[in-house]
């Protein structure tokens, strides 16, 4: 009977029942986590409500004279709740992605 990973899930091919999750092909087929956790963090401290007021008044600006800057204008609250749970969403997914990085790290023996 096949042993699985407890972190991965993987089925161990291995004679010694140790996880294989780690072997150059698994590896390479897995998005790099530690990439998308980083730009979702920088993301995230963008978009939050600190940053919130310069985006949206150089969003104004550079859209002046259109009818998207009307939009903006009219719905600004709506522009500042958006940016909010972009914030949010990125922050909790970029901790999320680092954290999975950190878990699966290969222990030496």
């Amino acid at each position: 009977m096949a042993t699985s990973c407890a972190q991965c899930s993987l089925p161990a091919t291995t004679g010694d029942g140790t996880c294989s999750c780690y072997s150059t092909a698994s590896v390479s087929s897995h998005p790099d986590r530690q990439f998308l956790g980083f730009t979702s963090l920088i993301v995230g401290c963008l978009a939050s409500p600190c940053c919130a007021p310069l985006l949206v008044a150089g969003g104004l600006a550079y859209f002046a004279g259109t009818p998207v800057a009307l939009v903006l204008a009219q719905y600004t609250g709506w522009v500042y709740a958006g940016l909010t749970l972009l914030s949010m969403v990125s922050f909790v997914l970029g901790l999320r992605w680092l954290q999975q990085r950190r878990s699966h790290a290969p222990t030496s023996r």
